[in-house]
């Protein structure tokens, strides 16, 4: 995905701030690019898939606008789905753990319900 993304929004400009100078004249200054290099598309992506915190504005200045939506909602949802696969296995694993010991847990209960009566 993170290729796709920086196919996408390569053209992205970054944050852009207005600055007033000294002699009164309005400067632009644009931060870098987030897809610009490899590393900043991979940071990007991580933001954009995983922490869900995407700017709309990408989605805007994208040459390709239907296909960034398209691969942004692929991409969330092979997420979730992963990360909701994570959840039921782990889930998965501590029900086969108190299912091991049930029957050893039932007759130590059993057997000190007799000690006690």
């Amino acid at each position: 995905f993170m290729l796709c993304f920086r196919l996408l929004f390569g053209n992205v400009e970054g944050t852009c701030q207005l600055i007033l100078d000294n002699g009164d004249s309005i400067i632009q200054e644009c931060g870098k690019k987030p897809y610009g290099t490899l590393h900043d598309s991979l940071f990007s992506t991580f933001e954009l898939a995983i922490l869900a915190s995407y700017d709309q504005g990408h989605f805007d200045e994208s040459d390709y606008t239907t296909l960034a939506v398209l691969i942004f909602v692929l991409a969330v949802t092979i997420v979730l789905v992963i990360a909701l696969n994570a959840l039921i296995a782990v889930l998965g694993d501590s029900y086969s753990r108190v299912q091991e010991h049930a029957i050893a847990n039932r007759r130590k209960e059993r057997a000190e319900l007799i000690v006690e009566y």
